[in-house]
């Protein structure tokens, strides 16, 4: 506040002289004119326009240093000089850029009188750069960003606007801007602590750890005071560490559950469908709904290496264990694997390409076996939305003709923003399809096509609450060869569940899923719901 009334002091003092200047020339000019007729004089539009902008912007020197910058606290906490303010240098402000010059030569006069014109809108000021600062002391970060793009073309170059703009660039994710406006400062500077610390921040958030980590050991060899080179000494072990990171990624978890399934054959609640040319059948027990509690065991790994910068090689795993309690039958081992290749060629856009194979046992007997190609690219932004693309193609062989070989594909769009600073919501298209070879077992082939919509809710720092619907549409390639007729279904299901995370390592979650599977043909008409609570540990 103190330095905007000094600014408005100084602004009120030249526009007074230039009053004082304009009566000083105004009875001059009456003395000198007193013995000759006095004709209109006519001022250059252009000159006028020009002379009116130019007294809207005074020129003086001004200091807008700020006494910290304050970052957002998803990042590391910005470095400050002991003095808290940028007093290495005071720089002189420039006069807005215009594209017109001041006509100094004497004035003509005319024999006609002056035309009325409308007067010039007003250059960006001073004050818009006061406005920069005040945006920063208030963290409205987005605010003064777009506000420094306005007036980017008329105060490129003066240090205070650099440094401004470049802390507003900074904190709104522009990178690449921020670095620009700081290399120049340095450039022109090169012994400002502040701009060198500031650039090598700037290059840190863009990930160009090698040049950040130059500018912070230049810096701190220029044997800053003691907090600031804490906080440099945290940056350069920030930057090991993702070095480190960068070569070698991996994780690892596991987790158990408990729960109930009421439906774990998707088995028709009918005792009987009724059945061309032959008529009404009844349904033995295990072609009906079957219930059961089970127990599940789940585990999960990722390594990856990076060979070289934004180029890396991943591998993953997770397997699935479920056993229920009142029918073996339908006990399922579940085996992923996935093997690829990844390239980062910016920070918001990843693009991944591997084999992927899946090995299903039931009751402890093989059942199938898939193995595809996958191909995957993925957008991000800093806001939390993200964009991604899949595509998955490949073959099944199956050990029984319940599930025969087939050609398979699946395809998936998805995306994810954030509906509040603690909610986000999530929508999936997909379809597939299951191409089987065999004629006398094309009934078993398939296409389906999909939409998930579902959210998540932050409630406490340490509980999510997550909720899900999805429905999906499969129509089969031939007619049943039972009931002589396409099957058609129709599956809509919903989750709800939370999860508490109650440490780093580990999280407690419970989840209930309901569904229902619609068909024109009665057999495969189902409903199941399924709830479980369980631990998951993860390193």
């Amino acid at each position: 506040m103190e330095r905007t009334l000094r600014y408005l002091i100084t602004a009120l003092t030249l526009a007074c002289l230039c009053i004082s200047h304009g009566s000083i020339a105004a009875e001059i000019s009456e003395q000198s004119e007193s013995a000759q007729p006095k004709e209109p004089v006519i001022q250059p539009v252009e000159d006028q326009a020009v002379q009116e902008s130019n007294a809207a912007a005074p020129q003086e020197t001004v200091n807008t240093s700020k006494e910290k910058v304050v970052t957002p606290e998803s990042k590391p906490e910005p470095i400050t000089l002991a003095t808290d303010k940028l007093t290495e240098t005071q720089v002189e402000t420039k006069t807005p850029k215009t594209d017109k010059t001041i006509n100094t030569t004497p004035t003509k006069q005319a024999t006609t009188p002056a035309p009325k014109v409308a007067a010039a809108p007003a250059a960006p000021s001073l004050f818009d750069v006061i406005a920069l600062e005040d945006h920063v002391n208030n963290k409205n970060y987005q605010q003064g960003y777009e506000l420094a793009q306005k007036i980017l073309p008329h105060w490129e170059g003066d240090s205070t606007f650099d440094f401004l703009y470049g802390v507003h660039a900074i904190e709104t994710g522009h990178y690449d801007e921020a670095t620009f406006a700081f290399e120049r400062l340095t450039l022109l500077n090169p012994k400002t602590l502040r701009y060198r610390l500031e650039l090598a921040r700037a290059l840190y958030f863009n990930n160009n750890l090698d040049t950040a980590k130059t500018e912070f050991e230049i810096a701190l060899a220029g044997n800053p005071p003691e907090n600031v080179k804490t906080n440099i000494k945290g940056f350069l072990k920030r930057i090991q560490k993702s070095k480190e990171k960068a070569t070698h990624n991996w994780a690892a978890g596991a987790g158990i559950n408990l729960g109930f399934d009421s439906n774990i054959n998707s088995g028709t609640e009918e005792d009987g469908v009724e059945i061309p040319n032959i008529g009404f059948v009844s349904l033995q027990e295990e072609a009906q709904s079957l219930s059961s509690s089970f127990s599940q065991f789940n585990t999960q790994g990722i390594y990856s290496y990076s060979h070289k910068k934004h180029h890396s090689l991943d591998i993953s795993f997770n397997t699935t264990h479920k056993r229920n309690d009142e029918v073996s039958t339908y006990d399922l081992d579940v085996i992923n694997l996935f093997g690829g290749y990844s390239w980062q060629p910016s920070r918001s856009i990843r693009v991944q390409g591997g084999l992927t194979n899946t090995n299903v046992k039931l009751d402890g007997e093989a059942y199938q076996n898939q193995s595809a190609i996958s191909a995957m690219a993925l957008y991000t932004r800093k806001n939390g939305f993200s964009f991604s693309a899949n595509v998955n193609a490949g073959s099944r062989t199956a050990e029984t003709d319940s599930a025969p070989d087939a050609d398979i594909s699946l395809y998936s769009l998805s995306m994810i923003w954030p509906s509040s600073n603690i909610k986000s919501t999530n929508l999936s298209l997909y379809s597939g399809s299951d191409d089987v070879n065999k004629a006398d077992l094309a009934h078993f082939g398939k296409e389906t096509l999909g939409i998930h919509f579902g959210t998540k809710l932050l409630i406490t720092q340490s509980i999510v609450r997550s909720m899900l619907i999805s429905v999906n549409s499969t129509e089969y390639q031939a007619a049943d060869p039972n009931f002589q007729e396409v099957r058609k279904d129709t599956a809509i299901m919903g989750s709800w569940g939370y999860a508490w995370n109650a440490s780093k390592y580990i999280s407690v979650s419970s989840n209930l899923i309901v569904s229902h599977n619609a068909s024109n043909l009665d057999l495969f008409t189902s409903y199941r719901a399924i709830f479980n609570t369980g631990l998951s540990v993860n390193f």
